[in-house]
């Protein structure tokens, strides 16, 4: 029979919160309500999971759980967990008929209020303010600001993006993107150009917010002459791959 092997922690026993990332018991259900008689479905933890790799047809796991192909002599179909394939497209892969596909779009909730919750943390101060509560320092913080009224750049607007977006726009923050089409502009996005156009909109910008993957056309996307461009206040979220900035520590952008 077919087999079809998910990797995945026994999250809920394990006390983690419901949300997206979560692979939960209904959804072991709901995967062998569809794949009725045609395919067994096997939800392992990563060390149970080996003992399946040499009869798994089909493998979905977050990308680092993923086994090497050559470890999967049966393998037709793979899937990430996550919106990016890059840490499984390897050149065997490549190089293979092994269908590849991702869970992209359905992290858009969970990692927008990450961002936010970033450009929050530095309009407010949290990290000062609890590192001064933490060591009993009652002092007031002068540099509070707000990030209302800020103006937020969004490098890339897909379902991320476009989430976080409308999130810095609830927040009463004007927003502007940049993606490689330039069209299909939001109403909670003041003004979307093309990628062509990052440079002049980043001198606006008191938060420049980048959601891209990682691929060979956005490696060291941001460099110095980026980071000249920008306010000497602003503030970079790359909730991207660490490859897209070029920071100049080695190994930090490999």
């Amino acid at each position: 029979m077919r087999k079809l092997l998910v990797i995945a922690a026994d999250q809920e026993v394990l006390g983690v919160k419901p949300g997206s990332h979560v692979f939960k018991a209904a959804h072991e259900a709901e995967l062998k309500r569809a794949a009725g008689e045609m395919m067994q479905v096997v939800v392992a933890t990563p060390s149970e999971a080996v003992a399946h790799y040499p009869d798994a047809e089909a493998v979905a796991a977050f990308p680092l759980r993923v086994p090497q192909i050559t470890e999967l002599p049966h393998a037709r179909w793979l899937h990430s967990f996550s919106a990016g394939v890059d840490k499984i497209l390897t050149p065997e892969v490549a190089a293979s008929s092994v269908l590849l596909s991702s869970s992209k779009g359905i992290h858009a909730t969970p990692i927008a209020e990450h961002i936010i919750t970033f450009c929050l943390m530095h309009a407010r101060g949290f990290v000062k303010s609890i590192t001064a509560q933490r060591a009993h320092e009652w002092q007031k913080n002068e540099s509070l600001g707000e990030f209302c009224d800020s103006h937020v750049l969004m490098v890339g607007l897909g379902a991320i993006g476009k989430e976080a977006a409308r999130l810095a726009h609830e927040f009463g923050a004007h927003v502007s993107a940049v993606s490689r089409s330039g069209k299909g502009k939001p109403d909670f996005v003041e003004r979307l150009e093309k990628t062509e156009m990052l440079d002049e909109l980043l001198s606006e910008a008191d938060y420049v917010v980048i959601t891209l993957p990682g691929t060979d056309e956005t490696k060291h996307l941001f460099d110095k002459k980026k980071f000249a461009l920008m306010k000497r206040s602003g503030v970079l979220v790359n909730i991207g791959r660490g490859s897209i900035v070029n920071d100049g520590i080695p190994g930090m952008t490999k």
